[in-house]
């Protein structure tokens, strides 16, 4: 059974769908992965595709005890290059062109603004072009960016139930509220 929590903090699912409903509503985009590079099976993506592959997360502390989360992720975009090579350096110019759209349309969805998301402002976004990457005779670029979002789990939302009848005791034992009689 899967149980869903209301929450305002994002998930790396929230997080996940909305790259790729930005990624998939782009007029060059034909495909769209998410998982580890290596599990990606290019024989089967249409090209150009994006794929998304997570990184570091962590938690912080901020001011007050609010904690903030962090989000690390690498988007790639990827096209097929032909035998005979004339679109080498389209591809090259394409995919760039695809991942700064991608990532300026990103902080703008409503979707962006709802979750309270922002881009790390301490870390830039960091392209950088993939030559000839697989078998496959792909290139393009990726995109290494963080997202950060304040965690923001209270009581209501926060899926743990408490046993409040029990008390720690301070030397040592916990006590349920029960005699050994009952």
């Amino acid at each position: 059974m899967i149980v869903t929590i209301p929450s305002t903090t994002p998930t790396l699912n929230n997080l996940v769908d909305l790259i790729k409903q930005v990624s998939l509503n782009h007029y060059m985009i034909k495909d769209f992965g998410f998982g580890p590079l290596w599990n990606r099976n290019v024989e089967e993506l249409k090209t150009p595709y994006i794929w998304l592959e997570e990184g570091q997360s962590k938690m912080t502390q901020g001011n007050m005890s609010m904690k903030t989360a962090e989000y690390t992720f690498t988007l790639y975009c990827m096209d097929r290059i032909q035998k005979d090579e004339t679109n080498y350096q389209e591809i090259l110019s394409d995919t760039k062109f695809i991942l700064d759209t991608i990532m300026t349309e990103l902080d703008q969805h409503p979707l962006f603004v709802s979750l309270g998301l922002g881009y790390n402002k301490n870390q830039d976004i960091i392209y950088q072009p993939i030559y000839e990457e697989t078998d496959y005779n792909t290139n393009g670029h990726s995109a290494e960016f963080t997202w950060r979002f304040a965690f923001r789990l209270t009581p209501c939302t926060n899926p743990i139930t408490y046993n409040l009848s029990r008390v720690y005791v301070l030397d040592g034992y916990w006590d349920d509220g029960y005699t050994d009689n009952e």
